[in-house]
Parts: C-alpha cells; structure tokens; sequence
C-alpha cells in the first residue's frame, strides 16, 4: 500500500500555528521560527513533536494522553513507509533491507519514548526512498530498452563493401563543399563506432551523411566574422542623490537622463508594537519600487528573491525607518555588489520574564551578563536586575521550564543562594 504523501510545508505551518494558537493563547506566533523548524520530510505528527522538543517552554499538546496518540501516530507513519519501501526492493535483496528497516524503526520507537529529536533519522528514510524510487525507475527503464532492442532488427552485417561506401559519402559531402575531408576522418572513426549500431544500411548513410553536414556547417560557420555592432549596454547607474547624468568628455554630445525613482513609501499602514512584518499592502508597495530600482541599474531582481525575503518580506520590523535602512542595504547588496552583515531581527514585545525562563533551560549560561547579551541578540533589552528578578519569580512560581532546572544551577547563576 502506497503511504499518503506528506502534507505541504505551508499547509504544515498553517495548522501547526492554529494548533499554537489555542493552545498558548496570548503568546504570538512569530516567536516560533516555523520555516526553520519546519520540515517537508516530516509529517505533520513529526513536525509537531520535534517543535515540543526544540520549545519546551510552549505548550503542544493538550495533555499527556494527546502526545502519547501523536506519537503513534508518527511511529505509525514511518513504519507504513518502510513497508512500502521494502515492497519496491528487489526480492532478492529484500532481507537485507529489512534488517535495516528494522533498525530504523527500533531506533524511531526509542526516540519517541524518551522525547529525543529523529529529524535527521527520518530524513535519511526520505533520501533512501528517493534513492529506492529513482533505482526502480532506471530499472524500468533499463527493461524497456532491452525489450524494444529485442523487437527491433540487427544491424547490418559490418563488412568492408560498406565500410568503404560510408567513408566515401563522407567525403564527398567535404568535396561538394570544397574542404578537405582528411583532418576530419578521426571525428567520423569515432563516430563511427556509434553509427554502426543502427538497424538498417539505410539509417547507416543517412546518419554519415547528416554527421558530415554538421562538421561542414561549423567549419564554414568559422570563416565568417561577425559583423560589429554598436554596445547596447545600459550606462552605469549613477549615484543615487543624481538624476542627471553627464558624459565623461565634454566632446561627447550625448547625456543620460535616469528616470526618477519610485518614491520610498512614507507611512506605514500599521504600526509597529509589537515588532511585526509587513502588511500585504505596504509589501506591494515597495515591492514596485525595488524591481524599478533593480531594473534601473541593470540587474534582473528575480535573481535576488533570497536577498529581498532575507531583508524586506520575512524580517521582524520595530519601526519604519528600520524598513528604509534595510531597503537601503539591500539596494546597495543587489545593484553594487556591498558586503552588509544582516542584523538578527527585532523579536515581538513579549513578557521579558518567559524569555528569560527559556534561556535559563538550556542551562548553557553561567552568568546573569551572558543571558543579557543573548539577549539583547534577540532584539530584547533588558537590565541585570530585571533578569534576576525574572529567574527568582520563575523558581518561586515553579514555572515549566525550571522543571529540568536543579536549584544548585539557579544558585550558581545567580551567584547568591535562593529563599
């Protein structure tokens, strides 16, 4: 039986958010890094458990019993798509396979029991399927091949009589064109070894025929010279505060007069607390502007999409002139070629204190000053005083994160003991 096919990225997303949603209402969903995390290998299950794994400070499910069915339901899924792999093995290496299988399987059922990610397991599965699926379809058509030669006639009987007609209809096409066919015989011998395998005399003299006209057509096509031709190019693009250009030397008659540029939106439709992306309107907008930009200066900008996505379309925004800056810089990056160092973007004005929960989990932070400038990397400031106050209010409250926190931990970051 043939597994269902993985649902779409973006589907995935879509549902994992609204799963989000109602279970940690208030908190926004932008604080989840969804592309990064989520993957298309992954079914919707595995993408939902490997989320719990890499947010624990979020709630996925709505009790113990609901992880339990989501996990079935991911260990499940695998085992449907090893047992349909296995039936695409051949049957003589079938065995050898299930072992593997097997192993994979073991391996996914003990990461499910102790919540360990098997992200990279599972896509190692989906490589070997697509490995097992693209070996089946060069079988086939390996098969298809061999029955066709099998229904089509043997060639000709190789014999010096027609070794000699094909060699002269190879030359006469040189004589007919007046060149000389003598530098070309090694290009028509080991042409020839080919040509030999075709089903009747017939396609043999067509095919030295036509192999002689193509080397005619390229040597005669060398002794042409191309014409010359006045360079089209587009002037190069001047700096951005001119709009009129003018020639180097004062003799030269000709000037360049660059149309005015879009103007940069001015207002935002929204605004921006908390920190957010940009509405579907004002994208549109500048969106207009950056392709007559890019145009303007000679470049094609479908060939930066990454670059415009990195700095304009998925970026955090805390204000509007955050959203000229980085126009600015991309601009700069995609029309003169500048090296500029993307910023880590603005996170979403949430309570200080569940940040700070988190990163005291990961437990690889020693002092209160590391977590500050962590961070502060976020796009979150805050001061000394309001984390300590922020991990005293978490171990008093026994939040969910603390959990896998011992209080020693908490002491020696601190670096003064709890009450």
């Amino acid at each position: 039986m043939t597994p269902d096919p993985a649902m779409p990225k973006a589907m995935q997303i879509t549902s994992l958010k609204r799963i989000f949603t109602g279970l940690n209402p208030g908190v926004g969903v932008d604080l989840i890094d969804w592309i990064a995390h989520v993957e298309e290998a992954l079914t919707l299950p595995e993408n939902r458990l490997e989320l719990s794994i890499e947010y624990p400070q979020h709630r996925w499910f709505t009790d113990e019993e609901e992880m339990k069915t989501v996990k079935r339901e991911a260990l499940k899924e695998t085992e449907e798509l090893l047992d349909y792999m296995l039936s695409a093995v051949p049957k003589e290496m079938r065995s050898d396979y299930k072992d593997v299988f097997d192993g994979y399987l073991s391996m996914k059922r003990f990461k499910l029991e102790r919540g360990i990610s098997s992200a990279k397991d599972k896509r190692l599965i989906v490589a070997l399927q697509r490995q097992l699926e693209e070996s089946n379809r060069e079988r086939s058509k390996l098969e298809r091949i061999l029955q066709e030669q099998k229904r089509q006639p043997k060639p000709p009987a190789w014999t010096t009589r027609l070794e000699r007609k094909l060699e002269d209809i190879f030359k006469a096409t040189f004589t007919r064109a007046g060149l000389s066919p003598t530098r070309f015989m090694s290009e028509y011998r080991t042409e020839l070894e080919t040509i030999k395998t075709l089903p009747t005399e017939d396609d043999l003299v067509s095919a030295v025929e036509a192999f002689a006209a193509e080397i005619v057509q390229r040597e005669l096509a060398r002794k042409i010279k191309p014409p010359r031709v006045r360079d089209e190019r587009p002037p190069e693009r001047p700096p951005r505060d001119v709009r009129v250009g003018l020639p180097e030397e004062e003799e030269e008659e000709e000037f360049y007069v660059e149309a005015p540029p879009a103007e940069f939106p001015t207002y935002p439709e929204k605004g921006f607390f908390p920190s957010r992306r940009l509405t579907t309107l004002e994208l549109i907008e500048i969106e207009n502007k950056y392709y007559q930009d890019v145009y303007g200066c000679g470049k094609n900008p479908d060939l930066y999409r990454q670059e415009y996505e990195d700095w304009i379309e998925t970026f955090l925004f805390d204000s509007w002139d955050q959203v000229k800056k980085n126009y600015e810089s991309l601009i700069d990056i995609v029309c003169y070629g500048k090296k500029i160092k993307l910023l880590p973007r603005a996170l979403p004005a949430e309570v200080i204190d569940e940040l700070v929960h988190w990163l005291v989990s990961l437990k690889k932070y020693n002092t209160i000053e590391e977590i500050q400038e962590q961070l502060e990397l976020m796009g979150k400031t805050a001061t000394k005083e309001n984390i300590i106050l922020a991990i005293r209010t978490g171990y008093k409250q026994k939040v969910p994160s603390f959990v896998i926190v011992t209080r020693d931990y908490l002491e020696k970051l601190l670096g003064e003991p709890l009450t």
